[in-house]
């Protein structure tokens, strides 16, 4: 009598133990979430550019450290040549965006024109990256011009067919691909617009001439920025473009005068921003 109790109750710990191990499977019917269901991680942003993609400090967005920020930056090249060659970009940390465009999602991707590119081929390396993220918004970098040539590019009212530092240019691209990618979120950064607006404020004597007497005091070279208030100007309004706050600390020492109309000039220009214009032929 005793052994056929315990026998039976063994039987029952047997069936009880295989129910609540099957309970805690998955099955076919009720697979787990997965990562790419639940589209592009919330503050990630790719970027693919230059030099003056560099100049903007991706490093220091927010979000690098927990790998939401990567990048293809490949010195002194225009898209056309890092959609070609994308093999050895310069800054070694790039993640090469055939693999990463192709494996992750992102929430922002940013691509930066530049010169030795005519509108069609800037068009089609865009349009090429934006098929393969097709849930990011997109952020097209103006870069900016060589400081020799800023005002005269400024000045066209038409757009040519080789790419200059020009609002009548972001316009078309920005158009372009609204046409192109309908429901997309398109804008653009507001690096050039910056620099014009410093240029005025240094002639009409708005600019805190004992640290800006002239804009030349904003670069390095003939066109890359002062490491330390040029590239703080430029992060700040990459920063602005991507939807993330700005910074006040900055790595390397910027007069206390000086950082605070920079901040000013990023608040201004980008408190003219407007979404991508009506999608209407160049």
């Amino acid at each position: 009598m005793t052994l056929r109790l315990v026998a039976a109750a063994s039987l029952l710990f047997v069936v009880f133990s295989w129910d609540a191990h099957t309970a805690e499977q998955p099955t076919a019917s009720s697979p787990e979430p997965s990562s790419a269901s639940s589209g592009p991680p919330a503050g990630s942003v790719y970027l693919i550019g230059n030099s003056l993609t560099a100049d903007t400090v991706p490093d220091e967005l927010e979000g690098r450290e927990e790998g939401l920020i990567a990048y293809h930056i490949d010195c002194g090249k225009p898209l056309t040549y890092i959609l070609a060659n994308p093999a050895e970009p310069c800054k070694k940390s790039s993640s090469l965006w055939p693999a990463t465009l192709e494996e992750r999602s992102f929430e922002t991707l940013v691509m930066q024109t530049h010169y030795g590119t005519s509108f069609e081929d800037d068009i089609a390396a865009m349009s090429h990256w934006m098929r393969m993220q097709p849930q990011a918004d997109v952020v097209v970098h103006t870069g900016w011009a060589r400081q020799v040539q800023l005002a005269d590019e400024r000045a066209h009212t038409q757009r040519p067919d080789r790419m200059v530092h020009a609002e009548v240019w972001f316009d078309a691209v920005l158009q372009r691909l609204a046409a192109e990618f309908p429901g997309r979120r398109i804008t653009r950064t507001r690096c050039t617009d910056a620099l014009w607006m410093i240029a005025d404020d240094v002639a009409a004597g708005r600019a805190p001439a004992e640290h800006l007497p002239n804009l030349e005091v904003m670069y390095r070279d003939a066109i890359h920025l002062d490491l330390a208030h040029g590239r703080f100007l430029m992060h700040n309004l990459m920063r602005a473009a991507v939807g993330q706050p700005l910074v006040q600390e900055w790595s390397k020492p910027i007069d206390p005068t000086l950082q605070a109309y920079l901040l000013e000039v990023v608040r201004r220009v980008t408190a003219a921003t407007t979404s991508q214009p009506a999608a209407d032929a160049e």
